[in-house]
C-alpha cells in the first residue's frame, strides 16, 4: 500500500482479518487517505486496534472513518479516538456492543 501514496479511498470491509493481519496493512496505509472503510472486521483484537491507533496520527487528511460491525471494546475505542484527525467529517461505530456506555 505504500506505494499507493495519492490513494484517497480503501475499502477493507468484511476481511475476517486477526491481530497480526491488521498491523501489517495499517502500518502501511498511505497518508493520502481520506476514507477507510474497516466495517465488519470483527477478528481484531486490542492489539490490531492499538495498530490503527498509531497509524491514525500519520493520516491527517482522513475525514471518514467506518468501524461499524468490528466488535471494538472500550480499550480499544479509547486508543483509536485519542488518535483521531482534526479533519475527521464521520466516524461510524454502530454495533461494537464491546463499547461501553460510561
Amino acid at each position: 500500500l505504500e506505494s499507493l501514496d495519492q490513494l484517497k479511498k480503501l475499502s477493507l470491509e468484511v476481511y475476517g482479518w486477526n491481530d497480526e493481519s491488521a498491523k501489517q496493512i495499517f502500518s502501511s496505509l498511505p497518508a493520502s487517505l481520506e476514507q477507510l472503510e474497516l466495517r465488519g472486521n470483527h477478528d481484531i483484537g486490542s492489539d490490531g486496534w492499538k495498530s490503527l491507533d498509531e497509524r491514525l496520527k500519520g493520516l491527517k487528511l482522513l475525514k471518514k472513518l467506518n468501524l461499524a460491525h468490528c466488535h471494538v471494546t472500550d480499550e480499544g475505542a479509547k486508543e483509536i479516538f485519542s488518535s483521531l484527525p482534526a479533519l475527521l467529517e464521520e466516524l461510524e461505530i454502530q454495533n461494537n456492543m464491546h463499547i461501553g456506555m460510561d
